[in-house]
Formats: structure tokens, C-alpha cells, sequence
């Protein structure tokens, strides 16, 4: 391909600007002048300038369209996948303000309602420690009264689960500020089930106490009826003190309550849900944006490099047709007509003039891996 520089466009303005040029053979000298002083269409030499430019800029064009047949493709892909990580996260933390708002009414009307003394959960847990706390009580009692083995586990595990059950039914039905009739119920029965229970189980080991006729143990000297005091009174202690903490673990109005709790522990439970699917959402979104935005500036990258190589051979033309016009003038006292208008702009291809974002009319393979 012709080059063209600065000395040679120059040197050949002022040539064709010269109304002679020596010819050898034969040696004379001949008259002529370009471009011609009526001439209305561009100088030959500037039109050749011009399309040199034109033909290098139209290499630049093809050569970022076959670049783009890999980089935009890609650039769509990064898109849609931050897209629909986007929308996944808009989404998610929506339903997390969301959960946020219901666990703040549900905390609300939980802390109105005042949850009890002594939390449910260590309600239960004491009294359970209590009722297995009985099992090796009783179990001593009943070997001090020369009870036999089967009989003290048997009745050691019935104790160990009517105390604590009659505590709870009649210290829950006692803080009640409205009870129902299940409620009255329950606290009746309580008693008269333990007491009868301790009755039945008393007489029983007073008859075999006094059948077996063992009165002293590990030093100590019972009686029947100081066995049974005894063994009342363990008890009824024991009662007493899981009374107490069934009165002080529930709360006077339970059924509203018991409503309360759920609805926070549920709403806690979905905010704490939410909260966490919100952040694996938002991971995503960062790391799909981190992809997106590298394709994207490797591909405006490579677009601005082929567009600034096409500025430079654009302004490079016009620089060198304006000095062939120069040095065509410096020679000769007219001026032409053609170099009476404005030389001719080479005007970059659409493909170069701006970079083009839309993925839309992507090929149906990269829409389908795309998932758009």
C-alpha cells in the first residue's frame, strides 16, 4: 500500500502547483498546472489522500466487528446474569424488610404482653430436675424402710412424674386471671391425684414396713408412722417447690400468651431466614457485578483503542490534504476553486462513532445461554 508522509505530499503539492516541469526527452519544458484554477471537484492527489484514509479506517471497522462477534456476546451474558442477580436480590431484600416489619410488631406485642417471671423453658427445665431429683429421694426413703428393690423404682418413678405434672396443673391454674372450666379442672384433680398417689403408696409400705418388721437402717430407728410423716413431708416439700416455680413460669393469661410467643419465635425465625438468604443474595449480586463490569471495560477498552486508531488516521488525512494544499498554493498565484470549499471530513463508521450496549438481536445461542 502507497505511503503517504509529510516530505512526499508536500513535495508533491508544490509540483503540481508549478506550471512547468522538466521533461528529458526531449528536453524541454512542458506547461501544467493541478489543480486547474476553474477545476470545481477535489485535486486528484488530495482525493487519493483521502480515500487512503478511508479504506484504513474501514479495516478498523472490520476488524473490531469480527473483535465484537466474541466480546458482546460475552458482555450480554455478564448482563443478564447481573440482572437476574439483581432482581433476585431486590427481592429477597424485600421479603427481609418485610420479616423485619412483622418481627417488629410481633416483638412489640410480645414485650406488651410481659412474659412471665421465670421463663417457660426453665419452667420446664426445674421441673424436670425436680421430678428426677425424687427418684433417688424416694429410692432412699423406701431402702430405709426396708422397702424391696422392684417396689422403690416402681413407686420412685410414679412420684417422680405425678409431683411435678399436679404442681404444673394447679400453679398454672393459680395465675390464671381468667380460668376456664379445663383450668379448674385440673387444678381439683392435681391434689387429690398426688395425695391419694402418697396415700395409696403409704399404706402400702406401712403394711410391708410392718410385715417385714424392719425398723432400723444405716443406724436410724423408724417407726410406721414416723415413716410415713417422713415420707409425706419429703414430698409435699418437693410439691411445694414445684408449685412455686409453675406459678412464677406461667403467665396469667396463657392462651394469649402462648399466641404471642409463636407469632415472635415464628417471625424471628423468618427474619433470621431472610436475613441470611438477603446476604447469599447480595454475595452474588457483588460477585456478578465484579464479572459484568470487567467484561464490560474489557470490551469499551478494546472498542476506545481501534476508535482512537481511527481518530489518529482521520486527523492524520485532513493534516496531510491540508498540506498538500499549502505547499500547491506556495508555488503558484491563484487559487483554485476546489481549495475555495472545506476539504472533505472523513466520517467514521456507525460502528465506530459510538459503542453499542443494547444486547438485543444477540444470537439465539447466547440468548439461550443467557437465559434471557
Amino acid at each position: 500500500m502507497k505511503r503517504y508522509t509529510y516530505r512526499s505530499v508536500t513535495r508533491r503539492g508544490r509540483k503540481d502547483g508549478r506550471d512547468w516541469n522538466w521533461k528529458f526527452w526531449p528536453l524541454k519544458a512542458e506547461k501544467h498546472r493541478e489543480p486547474k484554477t476553474d477545476q470545481e471537484i477535489p485535486a486528484q492527489y488530495e482525493t487519493e489522500i483521502l480515500q487512503m484514509g478511508l479504506s484504513n479506517i474501514s479495516e478498523i471497522a472490520e476488524e473490531w466487528k469480527e473483535l465484537d462477534k466474541k466480546l458482546k456476546p460475552e458482555y450480554c451474558k455478564a448482563l443478564a446474569a447481573y440482572d437476574r442477580a439483581d432482581q433476585r436480590y431486590k427481592k429477597e431484600a424485600g421479603e427481609e424488610k418485610q420479616a423485619a416489619d412483622e418481627f417488629d410488631i410481633a416483638r412489640k406485642k410480645y414485650e406488651e404482653v410481659s412474659p412471665p417471671a421465670l421463663a417457660p423453658g426453665w419452667k420446664r427445665f426445674w421441673l424436670i430436675v425436680l421430678g428426677l431429683g425424687e427418684f433417688p429421694i424416694n429410692a432412699m426413703i423406701f431402702q430405709i424402710l426396708g422397702q424391696g428393690q422392684r417396689e422403690t423404682y416402681l413407686f420412685s418413678a410414679l412420684i417422680c412424674i405425678v409431683i411435678p405434672l399436679a404442681a404444673h396443673w394447679f400453679g398454672h391454674g393459680l395465675r390464671q386471671d381468667t380460668r376456664d372450666r379445663r383450668d379448674v379442672w385440673l387444678m381439683i384433680a392435681g391434689p387429690l391425684i398426688l395425695l391419694a398417689m402418697l396415700g395409696m403408696i403409704a399404706l402400702m409400705r406401712a403394711k410391708y414396713f410392718e410385715a417385714v418388721e424392719t425398723h432400723s437402717l444405716l443406724g436410724l430407728t423408724v417407726t410406721p408412722t414416723e415413716g410415713t410423716i417422713f415420707f409425706f413431708v419429703i414430698n409435699l416439700m418437693v410439691y411445694f417447690v414445684a408449685l412455686v416455680i409453675s406459678y412464677q413460669g406461667s403467665h396469667p393469661n396463657h392462651k394469649l400468651y402462648t399466641e404471642v410467643n409463636k407469632r415472635y419465635k415464628e417471625a424471628l425465625e423468618r427474619l433470621t431466614k431472610e436475613a441470611g438468604e438477603a446476604k447469599q443474595a447480595g454475595e452474588e449480586l457483588k460477585q456478578a457485578d465484579m464479572i459484568y463490569q470487567e467484561i464490560r471495560q474489557r470490551r469499551e477498552k478494546s472498542y476506545q483503542r481501534l476508535v482512537e486508531q481511527a481518530r489518529t488516521i482521520q486527523e492524520g488525512v485532513e493534516w496531510l490534504a491540508s498540506a498538500y494544499r499549502a505547499s500547491n498554493l506556495s508555488v503558484r498565484p491563484d487559487v483554485p476553486n476546489c481549495f475555495k470549499t472545506p476539504l472533505n471530513e472523513i466520517v467514521l463508521p456507525s460502528s465506530l462513532s459510538e459503542l453499542d450496549w443494547e444486547c438485543v438481536g444477540v444470537s439465539a445461542e447466547t440468548t439461550e445461554e443467557t437465559g434471557q
